[in-house]
């Protein structure tokens, strides 16, 4: 009986251990049309005692702090493409779910475009003209009649 009763006793004294001291949050990180982002951090800081918790969303864009103890928190979300946020004054008690979905704006978009100019190549140590005249091409010249000063009719320009 005495062991009874110093075992429910213990198991008394020890409840308040099991007690909830925390809340979570949790929500869906969107872009403007309300599409889901995956693979987005988001940053829960516990603004009173500078804590930081780092989530990364799912496939989904859910995603969850399922265990963070009472206090003030702020979200922060960097993402490439879109604007910085942050919320703050989020209040996590005990036994909270709270949800915060969190809609991205579209950020700057800054696009380099370079371009490169190769200079036309022009011969300027040989000033004479010149072109191939291929055996087709004298060939092609009437035979009755035909003279070598023909053949400068053939070269280009």
């Amino acid at each position: 009986m005495r062991i009874s009763f110093i075992f429910l006793l213990a198991w008394l004294c020890a409840m308040p251990v099991f007690a909830a001291t925390g809340g979570s949050i949790s929500g869906l990180v969107m872009d403007p049309s309300r599409a889901v982002i995956s693979d987005v951090v988001v940053v829960a800081r516990n603004t009173n005692t500078g804590i930081v918790q780092k989530a990364a969303t799912s496939s989904a864009g859910f995603y969850a702090f399922p265990t963070l103890p009472s206090g003030h928190y702020e979200l922060l979300v960097e993402h490439a493409g879109f604007k910085h946020y942050q919320q703050k004054g989020i209040e996590v008690t005990s036994n909270a779910a709270v949800r915060v979905d969190i809609q991205l704006s579209l950020g700057s978009h800054t696009e380099t475009l370079l371009v490169t100019e190769s200079p036309t190549q022009v011969e300027i140590t040989n000033t004479q003209m010149g072109d191939l005249i291929t055996s087709t091409k004298m060939t092609d010249i009437p035979v009755n009649g035909r003279s070598y000063t023909d053949l400068l009719a053939l070269q280009t320009v």
